[in-house]
């Protein structure tokens, strides 16, 4: 899985400012939702190595596939969806239209 590390100051770095939404930059944005756009496209293969060790009927199985595949379908609907928005010039929204 992959998650892009935003400065968060903590620690010696406490007096930092934090990287907040009001400074990212669109390329931020890109690797955000590229992040998300990858993660999305393992789950398939994160939901078979995992099921063959947990006691799933076949019923529950073909449920919890069936779902997890619509999310994530869904889900790359809704990155690609943004990213046009944001070539657009559009504000950074996800859900909210």
């Amino acid at each position: 899985m992959f998650y892009p590390l935003l400065f968060i100051p903590l620690g010696h770095l406490s007096e930092g400012d934090a990287f907040t939404e009001e400074k990212m930059l669109p390329g931020h944005f890109e690797l955000l939702l590229r992040c998300w756009e990858i993660n999305l496209r393992l789950w398939p293969q994160i939901f078979r190595d995992l099921s063959h060790s947990l006691e799933y009927n076949f019923v529950e199985k073909g449920i919890a596939k069936l779902f997890l595949s619509r999310l994530t379908s869904f889900s790359l609907w809704a990155i690609d969806d943004t990213r046009s928005r944001l070539r657009e010039g559009k504000p950074f929204q996800l859900g909210n239209r």
